[in-house]
């Protein structure tokens, strides 16, 4: 409690259910994390595998479903919001508060960072890639979540027995090289800049093998965090870049800022007419709003609806996609924002048209670069 008396400090317990001690393996090869998924499934029990990027995860899928079918699902940021509110009502039914084990046994879920929070998910086992720390401890509580017994039907006290969670982790060489991290995770070498704090995070794990939560949270943090931490001299420059850019984006945030006690002042730099104000960390973003080509009749992707084009929706980098080539539909389409409750005025509208077994579409990055994708339900928006 911080008043003007100064500061007063009262522990607090954890609840019992969410007090845990997890056994922790690190795994170096990725046949090695599908083995150990396998083999949770062949017993009965449901599984997770947490990648670090969209990309990854669709591969994994691919991979898995044609040894798994529909016993395997993939869960991602690239899918509309209908898409994906459908999404997280199936995996809820499959691995929430109420699923028993009729709709958990032999199941498997490849997802991304998106589970990591809201999403009240339970897990026989978990695959994770290496993330940060504070990551880590995040997932894990998804895994052993609520109390069930051998065959995941809940009960009064957890039967499962010591949970285990297995980390995909580059071998932990010492020293360890420039590229020790993107070797193994050459795409989220890009979502998780700054390899000396994963290299931290893992040497940790590695020391003490498991995780308790609460206890352990806070030295694995601070090992991690800490201003103690020794980043290894091969991952130093990875570290500098990403503190650099840590550093721009708070400068960026001052200068965005509105000064709360001045009030509204259109002389802010970023806050002129035609300016548009940064409200989030990261790569610039653009919302796609898809549009089905059936013929010459062209619909919102979610169908019909009030919310239709609202649930027709998916934000990706603009480095990705920024424009739509709208080719023969440019005139109808124009028709159709007219339609919209914003009139497509803050929103990239993209057709898709169904060619060669798939719905595809096509426009530029941010760079001008040629994108071709397609869209699909199961799989979310590729990239190819």
């Amino acid at each position: 409690q911080l008043g003007a008396g100064g500061v007063v400090e009262t522990p607090v317990a954890a609840r019992a259910e969410l007090s845990r001690e997890l056994e922790v393996s690190l795994l170096s090869e990725e046949a090695d994390a599908e083995a150990r998924l396998l083999e949770v499934l062949a017993e009965g029990g449901c599984a997770c595998w947490i990648r670090n990027t969209v990309v990854d995860a669709m591969a994994t899928f691919r991979r898995l479903q044609v040894r798994l079918g529909d016993r395997v699902s993939l869960f991602h940021s690239r899918f509309t919001v209908g898409d994906r509110l459908e999404i997280e009502r199936s995996i809820l039914e499959r691995f929430g508060p109420t699923s028993g084990p009729d709709e958990r046994a032999g199941r498997l879920l490849i997802a991304t960072q998106v589970v990591e929070q809201s999403l009240d998910l339970d897990f026989d086992a978990m695959v994770t890639d290496l993330a940060p720390a504070d990551l880590l401890i995040q997932r894990a509580g998804r895994l052993h979540r609520h109390a069930r017994d051998m065959s995941g039907r809940r009960v009064e006290v957890g039967q499962r027995g010591r949970p285990r969670l297995d980390v995909l982790c580059p071998s932990m060489e010492e020293p360890p090289t420039e590229g020790w991290y993107k070797a193994l995770f050459p795409r989220a070498a890009y979502v998780y800049p700054d390899h000396g704090q994963l290299w931290l995070t893992a040497r940790w794990l590695a020391e003490y093998r498991r995780l308790r939560v609460p206890e352990d949270a806070r030295s694995f943090v601070e090992a991690v965090y800490g201003a103690d931490a020794e980043i290894p001299d091969a991952l130093i420059s990875h570290s500098d870049e990403a503190d650099g850019e840590r550093r721009a984006a708070q400068t960026i945030a001052a200068d965005s800022a509105l000064a709360l006690q001045d009030g509204y002042k259109a002389t802010y730099r970023v806050w002129q007419e035609d300016a548009h104000p940064p409200t989030r960390l990261g790569e610039p973003t653009a919302m796609l709003r898809l549009v089905r080509v059936k013929g010459d009749r062209l619909e919102p992707w979610a169908g019909r609806g009030e919310l239709a084009w609202e649930l027709s929706q998916v934000r990706v980098r603009e480095d990705q996609l920024c424009e739509a080539f709208e080719g023969r539909h440019a005139a109808a389409l124009e028709k159709l924002r007219a339609t919209m409750p914003d009139e497509g005025r803050y929103v990239v509208t993209l057709p898709l048209e169904w060619r060669d077994g798939a719905w595809r579409g096509q426009g530029r990055a941010v760079r001008k670069s040629d994108v071709h994708l397609t869209y699909d339900p199961v799989y979310g928006l590729c990239f190819e």
